[in-house]
């Protein structure tokens, strides 16, 4: 069960998806496996490192090839062992904490 506090959605900026380089440059099955990733990364606020671990929460059948091209977007965390950040979703949670402290 998700916590009070956490937000359930993040900003999706479409433009900023279909003019990266980095994404582009990626199959639609890597593209599938970022997108699942951002959203694990949102809710539990981490991902694992692990590319099994990875697997198994993008559903198992893709390849190793594709998750590891797809963990080069993300960060490994300096306060959780064994965890990834995405610094865009970062910045998106501090924007809308900032938000509802003004409110």
């Amino acid at each position: 069960m998700r916590k009070k506090d956490k937000s359930p959605a993040f900003q999706f900026y479409p433009g900023d998806w279909l003019r990266s380089l980095r994404v582009t440059m990626m199959t639609h099955e890597e593209q599938g496996i970022y997108i699942r990733l951002l959203c694990h990364c949102w809710l539990n606020g981490s991902i694992p490192e692990d590319t099994k671990q990875l697997r198994a929460l993008v559903g198992g059948r893709c390849k190793t090839k594709s998750i590891e091209k797809v963990k080069e977007m993300f960060q490994k965390s300096e306060s959780t062992v064994n965890s990834m950040l995405h610094n865009r979703l970062i910045e998106e949670k501090i924007k809308q904490e900032q938000y509802n402290e003004k409110q």
